[in-house]
């Protein structure tokens, strides 16, 4: 017990490793401005260096260090048009619910995404996948389709 104590406290913290790979994120960007280091360069980096494993925990430092700023371009683009299909929705008398719950979706995984790394988990692919999925069953019995399910 006492060594797994000593290596436990010897141990940085979480927070701490946050912040390193979010200012090492930051400044892998600075030397790759337009077009990133590439996808796992960051990884790749600290490899090359002998220091262990660790992903950047900030989606929009993430996309600028591997990505640059056209790949956050991307991405931005991406979901302002989600936000926007949201705000459509809510417009919409009968699918008002669908447009917040694609709202409230957006805002926790964007909050959220600026000091975790959402992208690398499956809980975001899967909320937004079973979101699509569920509007399309209501919209086949709005139609007076069967349900395919």
């Amino acid at each position: 017990v006492s060594s797994y104590l000593s290596v436990a406290a010897a141990r940085t913290s979480s927070d701490s490793e946050r912040w390193l790979s979010i200012i090492e994120g930051w400044n892998l960007w600075l030397k790759h401005p337009l077009l990133g280091a590439g996808l796992g360069g960051y990884v790749q980096e600290r490899l090359l260096a002998g220091r262990e494993f660790l992903v950047i925990h900030s989606i929009p430092v993430w996309l600028m260090a591997e990505m640059g700023l056209i790949g956050l371009l991307l991405v931005g683009i991406v979901l302002a048009m989600l936000v926007n299909n949201a705000f459509q929705l809510m417009m919409q008398a009968d699918r008002h619910g669908w447009g917040i719950g694609l709202l409230i979706i957006l805002m926790c995984m964007t909050a959220a995404g600026l000091v975790h790394d959402f992208f690398f988990q499956r809980s975001f692919w899967f909320l937004l996948g079973l979101y699509v999925s569920a509007g399309f069953m209501t919209d086949g019995r709005q139609r007076g389709r069967p349900n395919p399910v």
